[in-house]
This record gives structure tokens, C-alpha cells and sequence, in this order.
């Protein structure tokens, strides 16, 4: 991993809009680990260091896309967390 790479967390379930969003920041330097869930996600936020988190906001499980962006927010404000 490049030192100078942004580490983004991507949460989504759905594989199309993973695999759009690696492509457009392909040539970025981004580091991107990806959620497939909201538990994956808040996971990964309690126990990684991120700069952004970028959440899908209906998520395939049928769960509250806001709710998920309301509980990411709870784990560190300091993350900028788009959804």
C-alpha cells in the first residue's frame, strides 16, 4: 500500500456498484476495503483507520440505509461518512 493512499471503506452489498466504484477510482490513490454488509462495516470502522467511509445507502439485506449511516457515524464523528 502507498503511504500517501487515502484508506476509503466502502459499504454496499451490491457487487454491480462495488465493482463501478472500484473502476472510478481505479487510478486514484485510494485504498479501498470493502463491507458487504452493515456488520462488516461497522466492523471494519471499530477496528480499521479510515479516511472516508462511503456507504451504499439501501443495502440489499433489506436494512435501513440510514440507520446503517447513523450507527457508522456513532463509531468515530470524525470520519466523513457519505451515503
Amino acid at each position: 500500500m502507498n503511504q500517501n493512499s487515502k484508506r476509503i471503506l466502502v459499504v454496499a452489498s451490491d457487487y454491480g456498484l462495488i465493482k463501478t466504484i472500484k473502476e472510478a477510482l481505479n487510478h486514484q490513490s485510494l485504498t479501498l476495503q470493502i463491507g458487504y454488509s452493515h456488520i462488516d462495516g461497522l466492523y471494519a470502522l471499530e477496528n480499521g483507520d479510515f479516511d472516508a467511509v462511503l456507504v451504499d445507502a439501501v443495502l440489499a439485506n433489506h436494512r435501513d440505509g440510514q440507520s446503517t449511516l447513523l450507527k457508522l457515524s456513532q463509531v468515530n464523528r470524525a470520519i466523513p461518512i457519505i451515503g
